[in-house]
């Protein structure tokens, strides 16, 4: 029983760092992705658009974003459970179940940090003044976006894989 202890908790300090090195991931690359839309959300607001809609848009795309890992990360790490548990049946003494309290609070989890993650870069494009965004000379390469958020993507997966298997009972 101390081996198995032992064991669920060295699972959920691995996902625990997986998550915070996720988080950076992402917090990255959804900066990076609102500098690269400068000129657009600029465009926004010069448009009408105020600082809080621009900092709305930039936090929603982060939960999409999460929205979508969380789609195929739930399900992936629930394979990877299950394989776990038909892998490994003598440690664990038969399949292991997924526990939907803990799943559920990993998914809050992911979700606040995202929205964390979000806050600056939402922040900074609520901040930039139109005008001066629009002058910029210096336009961005169009794939650098899409690899961004390609990257945010595989970050929030791996973290979401990470935390299915070491949250598979309760804390």
């Amino acid at each position: 029983d101390g081996a198995f202890r032992r064991l669920r908790l060295y699972g959920a300090g691995g996902a625990a760092l997986v998550l915070v090195a996720a988080l950076f991931i992402v917090a990255t690359a959804l900066g990076a992705g609102a500098d690269a839309r400068t000129r657009d959300l600029a465009l926004l607001r010069t448009v009408g658009a105020t600082r809080g809609q621009v900092a709305s848009l930039v936090r929603r795309e982060a939960l999409i974003l999460a929205g979508r890992a969380a789609l195929i990360g739930v399900p992936l790490g629930l394979i990877l459970l299950a394989g776990l548990g038909a892998a490994k049946r003598d440690l664990f003494g038969g399949p292991l179940p997924p526990h939907l309290p803990s799943l559920l609070l990993a998914l809050v989890i992911v979700g606040l940090g995202v929205l964390i993650a979000a806050a600056r870069p939402a922040w900074r494009a609520a901040r930039t003044a139109p005008l001066a965004a629009l002058r910029a000379s210096t336009p961005v390469p169009a794939g650098v976006p899409r690899a961004r958020s390609a990257l945010a993507l595989v970050a929030a997966l791996v973290a979401g894989l990470a935390l299915v298997p070491a949250t598979h009972t309760a804390l």
